[in-house]
Order: structure tokens, then sequence, then C-alpha cells
């Protein structure tokens, strides 16, 4: 039987048209599983979002109960709540605690204490501590939620606008009351600003589009970065379609976006996220771009590359291979593989690729490989290093290392690096001679450079590599050492950071400048020896305590939220510790101006309050400094303290200015009796009043009145 011989012609225009329908079989395969994935990563990033939701709502009231507990059960708080009658130790032992809650915690942003006993309110809500009789205290809406208190509100964050005792904004405000269900008499509320409730219940994604409603549809909290159209909008479709979790739309701009919608079960709330289509799904849009771009060059190249071989190949050969070989001859086809066989054998292709070689060695460091490991094979990937010979591991910043590197791997022949994440560096070195070391020193002198011991076991190396990359992000506590040595002491302990930091923030409340800053410098050398993870957070922690109390004495402009990204941008990208310290003093400078301000103002305030005390009650006899320090809850050293400054002069003094006026006053009569004077201007004791009268008018009373006489004699209307 004759063999059929396809035409060439044929076969090269089908195997084109064929390559072509298969890549567009593929493309439309790719498309719908484009699609399938669409639907299961939304699936999937629905349960992640309320999974997020239900472990961030949880977590927050963790937070706010066991603060809650701390405050209502520590000892001096618990005699402010329920003491009859407090010592004046006593207020002073407890306002000093609620204070330092306070000051040590950005949650909360202030406490009120209520004592049914005493019908009295003791607070943080302005500078210093706040005490008042019920009926005198500023917030009148939280008073009556205190008193008014049910089994429900117990434990509930409730949602609220007041004006701060401060005075310095009117805020979004939302409490937690915490109170003894078998006492009647006394509770706890703490007040959390706008600021920290976003912070606690918005948690990852506080940079998000995204807000908190009610079941009703009212706004329990908000991100400024959602349009309030957009919002009414979300908010109206939620309502009409209660059981949907998500759904897609457009917003004013036409961008399509998609919104999340989880239930917040322990406070009947609704959380609310949005993502751009983009966002949601960005992974599997670059992926489907990508090959959708790949496929249609691929197309594009197999046109070109058809046009190419039909114009220069195809048509030559077979006209050369006809005209040549004749028909009995071989035929163009097999002239063609045979052309085909030589070309492929004539390929050299690279074996292996540096980059391989390093990827290999990143999964040592990050133990993703193991020598023990049965499919470890060090040889097949031909490294400059010996896998039986001790090691040193070298961490050099990535900033322009590759001509470094090169130096370095002359002058060391068994020398690999690997390139993490364009952050830094990792040298294997095995240097054979002690001039290569000495070399070594001289190439990295100008370098930053951490270094490991020699490492006898490959299979600590991960240890090893956590170590040094610790090292490295502290390289900003020794700005001026270019070579650092990893440390295996480092502490997580952060209470002596914690007690310095509220030390600090003490210190600035009191405008108190110099100790702010000497208590700064105390933080700062506590950080040398702690892991960076406590060193990070400690920073943080100081940080965001200063924008919140600098926001709060109107310090900086604008919301704490800018300032406290700005501020972690500046804390993740520290190389000298001194940048840290100057943003500080910055800060602390201007929060001690206008909290000295607000001292004076307050000082003054105070004192001409002092004084018609003193006026209204100079006729007590028991009038004293130590009653008047009662009367205003302050020790006697403090009110003779401030008073000294603002009058120059002792309390008593002014006392007896006022007594010894009164008495000028009476004995201007001639017929008043001097011995009766004493007592009506709350002397008891005559020989005193005289000694006094003479020392301030500089006569004796029966002088005095008798000159008051003659004036009135010899006045033109005598």
């Amino acid at each position: 039987m004759k063999k059929v011989r396809m035409p060439l012609s044929l076969m090269f225009t089908g195997s084109m048209i064929g390559s072509l329908f298969l890549v567009l079989l593929l493309m439309i395969i790719l498309y719908g599983q484009f699609q399938s994935s669409v639907l299961l990563s939304l699936s999937s990033q629905n349960n992640e979002f309320a999974s997020q939701v239900s472990a961030t709502s949880r977590f927050a009231d963790e937070i706010l109960i066991n603060t809650a507990n701390q405050i209502f059960y520590d000892s001096a708080v618990t005699k402010l709540r329920e003491g009859e009658a407090l010592s004046n130790s006593e207020f002073i032992d407890g306002v000093r605690q609620i204070n330092a809650i306070t000051a040590s915690t950005t949650i909360v942003d202030s406490i009120y204490i209520y004592n049914g006993k005493q019908d009295y309110v003791y607070s943080t809500a302005q500078y210093g501590a706040v005490n008042d009789k019920a009926e005198r205290f500023g917030d009148q809406e939280a008073l009556a939620i205190l008193k008014a208190r049910k089994d429900s509100d117990r434990l509930v964050l409730i949602p609220r606008r007041t004006y701060s005792h401060s005075g310095y904004t009117n805020t979004a405000i939302y409490s937690f009351m915490l109170f003894d269900q078998k006492q009647s008499d006394n509770a706890i509320m703490l007040n959390l600003r706008a600021s920290a409730f976003v912070k606690l219940y918005f948690g990852s994604d506080l940079n998000r589009k995204c807000f908190i409603i009610n079941s009703s549809g009212v706004l329990i909290a908000s991100q400024d970065s959602i349009d309030q159209d957009e919002q009414a909008s979300l908010i109206q479709t939620i309502l009409e379609n209660p059981q949907v979790n998500h759904f897609i739309y457009k917003d004013a701009s036409g961008i399509k976006n998609i919104c999340l919608v989880s239930s917040i079960a322990e406070h009947q709330w609704l959380y609310v996220k949005t993502l751009t289509y983009s966002e949601a799904f960005n992974a599997i849009l670059v992926t489907r771009n990508r090959t959708v771009v790949f496929l249609s060059l691929i197309i594009i190249i197999l046109a070109a590359v058809t046009i190419i071989i039909s114009k220069r190949v195809y048509v030559p050969l077979k006209r050369i291979t006809e005209k040549v070989a004749g028909p009995k001859q071989q035929s163009p086809e097999e002239v063609i593989r045979t052309i085909d066989k030589m070309m492929d054998e004539s390929k050299n292709m690279e074996q292996f690729d540096p980059l391989i070689r390093s990827s290999f060695l990143k999964d040592i460091l990050f133990a993703k490989r193991r020598i023990s490991d049965p499919d470890f094979n060090f040889e097949a990937y031909h490294l400059r290093i010996v896998l039986d010979s001790p090691v040193t591991l070298y961490l050099l910043d990535s900033n322009d290392v590759s001509g470094i590197i090169d130096d370095i791997q002359q002058c060391v022949p068994y020398c690999e690096a690997a390139i993490i994440e364009n952050s830094f560096t990792i040298l294997f070195l095995q240097p054979t001679e002690d001039a290569q070391l000495q070399r070594l020193d001289e190439i990295l002198d100008k370098v930053f450079v951490v270094s490991s011991p020699q490492i006898d076991s490959w299979d600590s190396i991960p240890d090893v590599f956590l170590s040094l990359k610790e090292a490295w992000q502290l390289r900003f506590l020794h700005p001026n050492s270019m070579r650092e040595s990893i440390r295996t002491d480092l502490g997580h302990a952060i209470a002596s950071l914690s007690e310095a930091s509220a030390s600090t923030i003490g210190y600035l409340k009191k405008g108190f400048l110099g100790k702010a800053e000497e208590s700064l410098g105390k933080f700062l050398l506590g950080l040398d020896g702690k892991r960076y993870s406590t060193v990070r957070t400690a920073m943080i922690n100081l940080g965001n305590a200063v924008i919140k109390l600098a926001y709060d004495r109107q310090a900086i402009e604008g919301p704490c939220e800018v300032e406290a990204s700005r501020f972690l941008a500046l804390v993740d990208g520290l190389v000298d510790i001194e940048d840290l310290k100057r943003w500080f003093e910055t800060i602390f400078a201007c929060i001690a101006l206008k909290v000295q301000a607000f001292q004076q103002t307050s000082k003054n305030s105070l004192i001409d309050e002092i004084d018609a005390y003193l006026q209204e009650n100079y006729q007590d006899i028991s009038l004293s400094t130590k009653s008047a320090a009662d009367h205003f809850n302050m020790s006697t050293a403090y009110i003779s303290r401030i008073y000294r400054q603002s009058r120059n002069k002792s309390l008593m003094s002014t006392v007896n200015e006022i007594r010894i006026a009164k008495a000028k006053e009476e004995l201007a009569d001639p017929a008043v009796l001097i011995k009766d004077i004493p007592l009506s201007i709350g002397i008891d004791n005559a020989q005193y009043f005289f000694s006094l009268f003479k020392k301030i008018a500089g006569c004796t009373p029966k002088e005095y009145q008798h000159k008051q006489v003659l004036l009135r004699l010899h006045s033109p209307r005598g």
C-alpha cells in the first residue's frame, strides 16, 4: 500500500492555525477559571472578615473589661467610690492612682468615679484631678447614666457626645460603666474618645473605608476616609437586605467596590468594610492580566514567526530543495527536520543562575531546608562554600553593596551572598587564611556590618540569622558604630520602660519640661539591652501617649491618627536614636508651653477663689491654712506654696490683713467698744489682737480710733 504524504504547505498552515486555536481555547478556559476564583476568593474574604471582626471585638471588649476591673478593685480607688469620709491622704492617693492609670494607657480618655454615700464625683476629666459635688459636676449626662444605672448598662459601650471637662473640644465619646450589682451607691465610668474606639474596634482596618452601625442603621463610629453620601447609600442597602453579608457597588467616581458586612453580636452592631474591586482581587486580577498579555504576546509572536519563517525560511527552503533535490531526493520536510535537529544540538544554555543559589541559601536561613532533610541536595547548586566546614555569617546593608560583594568574593573565594527582600545582604564566608580576614576588615571598614561567631552546626544557622536580624533592627541605638556583634542576652521586659514612659507623661502634664526630658533620657537609655519587638512597642506606646496629650492640650493641629502615622513611619525608618529624641523634645516643648499657660490661668482663678473664701470666712475663729486646704481638697503644703508664689505673702498674712481692715472700719465709729472687736473679726485673744493691730496699722486700736474722731471733727462737714 502506497504511503500518502501530506503536502508541506498544508502541514505548515495547519500547524500554525492549530497553535492559534489552542491558545484561544486556553484563554477561554482561563477566563472561566478566573470567574470561579473570584467567587471563591469573595466567599473566603467574607469568612475571614467575619472571623476578624469577631476576634477584634472580643479582644477590644477584653481590654476594656480588664482595664475597668483593674481600676474598680484598686484599693485607692475603692476608698474613693465607697468611703463615707476621706482623709486628705486617702483623697490624694486615690486621684494620684486614677491619674497614673489614665497617663499609662492610650485607651482611656477620662475616668469618673461616683460615690453615692457622698453624692460626689472624682474624675480625671481636666488637668489634674476633678472632684465635685454631683450637682456641680460638669458632665451631667454621664452623671445621669451613673445614677440610673441598670444591669443592661454594665460593661456595655454607650456612644454619646459630651463637652469635655478640660474645655478643649466637643467630641464623640464612648462610655463604659462598671458597678457591683449588689451595691447601689457607687460606680465607675471609663470614657473613650472616638480615636481610641477606632483603634480598638477597627484594628487592622484602621486605614480602610469602614464604619460601625447599630441594627437600626444609626452610625456608631466611622473612618473619615469614607464619603458621607456613599456611607448613607451603603447603610440604606444594608437595611434593605439584612440577610446579605456582601455585595458589589460603584462609588461616585465609578470605581467598582465590594462591601463586606459582619455583625458584632455582643453589642448588636454591624461592622461594614469596603474594598475596591482591584484591592480585593489584586492577585487574581494581576494573574489574569498577565496571562492575557502573555497569551496575546504568544499569538502575536506566532503570527510574526509564521510570516518570518514563510518569507525567510519555508518558501526559500522549499524552492531550493524542490529545485536541487528533485522529486526522488530527500523531501523538504526531511530537510527541515534535519536542520531543526542540528539547531537543537547547537544550543548551549547556562545551567545555574546566581538567583537560584541565593534562593537556596535563603531557604536555609529561614529553616525551609535543613541538612537532615532527606531531599537536601547541596551539591546540585554548585555553591562556592563547603558543606562540612564551619561558616561565619555577615549581615550588610543592601545599599550599593554589589561592588563590595565582588571585592569580598575575590578576597575570600569560599563566599556566597543572599539578598533578603532588598533590605540587607547575608554573606556566607569560610575564610581559610588570616590575610583573608584582614583584607575583609579593610573592605567592610565603611559599611554597617553585623557578624556572627563561627557556626559549626549548619542546623543552627536559622537561629543565628534571627540574632543577626535583631542586631540590624536595633542599629539605630548605636548609630556611630559600623560593626556590631550579635547579643543573646536581650530581654523582653517592658516594665521599666513603661514606668519611665508614665513618669515622662506625668511630668509633661504638670508642665515640667526639664524633668520630662530627663525622664525621656532614662527611657532611651533603657532601650539598650531589649529585643527589637520590645523596643518598638515601647517607643510607639510613648509616642502615642505624647501625641494624645499634645492633642488634648492643643499643641498639635489635625487628628491624632495622622500624627500617629507619621510617628510610626519615623520609628520604622529610624537610623539614629537622636532623630527620635529630637522629635520628642520638639513636641515636649509645645506641650509644656500649653500646659504652663493653662496652669497659670487655672492657678490665678484658684487664688481668686481662695481670696473670696478668706473674705467670706475671716470671722471664723477656726480659719487657718489647714481649714482652707481641707475646703479646697488640697494639702496644706501645696496651698501654702501656690498662694505665696502668687501673692508674695502667706495665706494667714492675708487673713490678718482682712481682719485688721475690718477692725479699722469698726473703729471708725466712736461708739464701738474696742473690747468687742476681736471676736467680731475672728480673733479670740485680745492681747494677740492688740499686738497684730499695732504691727499692721502702726498704732494701737485706741490711738487709731482717737485719730478717726479727730479727723471727723476737723473735716469740712464736721
